[in-house]
């Protein structure tokens, strides 16, 4: 399949301690390798999403799945047949209490696909 490169958002500054993002992917379409000096966790509200890491490629299930990114990691994200997806972009010092050094998938609780959806539709 033919991908179309998506533009970045390079103006954008890092979350101070926490800044969501709510977005369409296109079908066959992704945002180039890049890598921001913030963690973020990338949620799918529909549609698939694929997060390709240099060692880990992601399915995220709608809805039920979320992928964590530490700062600096290289990533690609896009979507085969179209997608919605939200990207919670929290500071580099935000997230001490817990170790995730490595790119994670993670199911997605009830109360935190709550929180992440209310958090987007406020912005």
């Amino acid at each position: 399949m033919e991908w179309t490169s998506l533009n970045i958002a390079h103006h954008i500054t890092a979350p101070n301690p926490l800044a969501i993002r709510k977005e369409f992917i296109p079908a066959a379409h992704c945002f180039p390798e890049h890598k921001h000096k913030w963690h973020q966790v990338v949620y799918a509200t529909a549609g698939d999403l694929m997060v390709k890491t240099i060692e880990q490629s992601f399915l995220i299930s709608p809805k039920l799945q979320a992928v964590w990114l530490p700062a600096g990691t290289q990533h690609q994200v896009g979507s085969s047949q179209g997608a919605y997806f939200n990207s919670l972009w929290i500071a580099n010092d935000a997230h001490n209490q817990f170790d995730m050094s490595e790119p994670t998938i993670f199911d997605v609780s009830p109360f935190l696909k709550a929180l992440i959806l209310e958090i987007s539709d406020r912005r």
